[in-house]
């Protein structure tokens, strides 16, 4: 099974077992391989770069796993490893991972002003988001993606046998992206998700879920406008990454912030029906995370660090109903009642 998905300025590759696609396609460009990973991944999959390491001039390089790795400290310790490397615009770095991805393009976007960078996605929340559509960046503090770049890879390889060696937890941080395209656009994608994880259809799922993505990056590659009704749920969602430590991962943090708009938009009266008990029913389902407790005014303040923010207001993107959803403007004194709004009580 090879689908060549040509959606985006560069090709997608979505596969099922076919590593030997990926060597053949990395021992045909030329110059040096430079592959990143996780402490993780590299664990998971040491014979697969085991075996790209028989590819001509090739090294590789790991980091912490996780948002440990989205850090000015890694940045600057895989920058210093590729200088030493003397990796050169004509060259490649490889980012072999989940979140790995985005530490990988941002320093590919900024290693001589751009080399060449492939993704190879290994967790489903890479493979429907993170690595498609050229955003990638690092974590400055306790705050998510503060610096970073729009830098689109060569190519992306996405192999769904990667999935097989993903906990339930990792499953559903994919599932919440996924649901989020859904609520977006697509009432008939929710319903798919509502089969038992073991009937799920996952290449179904990613590539749909590529086909919606393209559809808000096209012609918005650098986020200013349409792209941002991408950022469904992440507005909460990001806050409660940043005050829980990223004890609360990226996945289960947009699970809970597309629930917490949900409830919002129907008790502040933008959806005239509540689709809430849906989603819950889901979530219950699928085991997703549906709420997290923390103090309001630690929200507002994580929240007045988001990117989105400009001046004294912040777009949210509020759902109206599944499958139809608006871009706001809120001026910040009034997220105290959208936080409210969204919370379980």
């Amino acid at each position: 099974m090879d689908i060549q998905l040509n959606v985006f300025p560069y090709p997608i590759y979505l596969e099922h077992h076919h590593f030997s696609q990926l060597k053949k396609r990395l021992s045909q460009m030329s110059g040096k391989k430079f592959l990143l990973t996780d402490q993780n991944v590299a664990t998971l999959y040491q014979e697969q770069i085991d075996q790209l390491g028989q590819l001509a001039s090739f090294s590789y390089h790991i980091v912490p796993a996780g948002e440990a790795s989205k850090s000015l400290a890694c940045y600057q310790e895989v920058m210093n490893r590729m200088v030493e490397e003397k990796l050169t615009r004509s060259d490649c770095l490889i980012a072999f991972g989940g979140v790995i991805g985005d530490l990988g393009g941002f320093l590919a976007a900024t290693y001589l002003r751009g080399i060449n960078f492939i993704q190879v996605p290994t967790t489903l929340l890479a493979m429907v988001d993170s690595a498609i559509g050229g955003k990638n960046g690092i974590n400055f503090g306790a705050y998510k993606n503060q610096v970073g770049t729009f830098y689109h890879p060569a190519w992306v390889h996405i192999d769904i046998a990667y999935l097989d060696t993903l906990d339930i937890r990792q499953i559903n941080n994919g599932l919440a992206e996924i649901i989020k395209y859904a609520i977006l656009t697509d009432p008939a994608l929710l319903e798919d998700i509502r089969q038992d994880k073991s009937q799920l259809n996952y290449l179904n799922l990613i590539k749909r879920s590529l086909e919606i993505k393209h559809a808000y990056v096209a012609n918005d590659f650098h986020d200013q406008g349409k792209r941002q009704f991408l950022n469904l749920g992440h507005t909460f969602a990001h806050a409660i990454e940043s005050i829980s430590n990223h004890q609360v991962n990226h996945g289960e943090a947009v699970a809970i912030g597309l629930l917490w708009m949900a409830r919002a938009s129907f008790k502040l009266g933008w959806a005239r029906q509540s689709f809430v008990p849906l989603l819950e029913d889901l979530y219950q389902k699928q085991g997703l995370f549906q709420t997290y407790y923390c103090d309001n005014h630690d929200l507002l303040n994580a929240i007045n660090h988001d990117k989105k923010k400009q001046d004294q207001t912040i777009h949210l993107i509020i759902p109206v109903e599944i499958g139809n959803c608006v871009r706001q403007a809120i001026p910040i004194h009034e997220l105290g009642q959208w936080i409210e709004a969204g919370s379980r009580l």
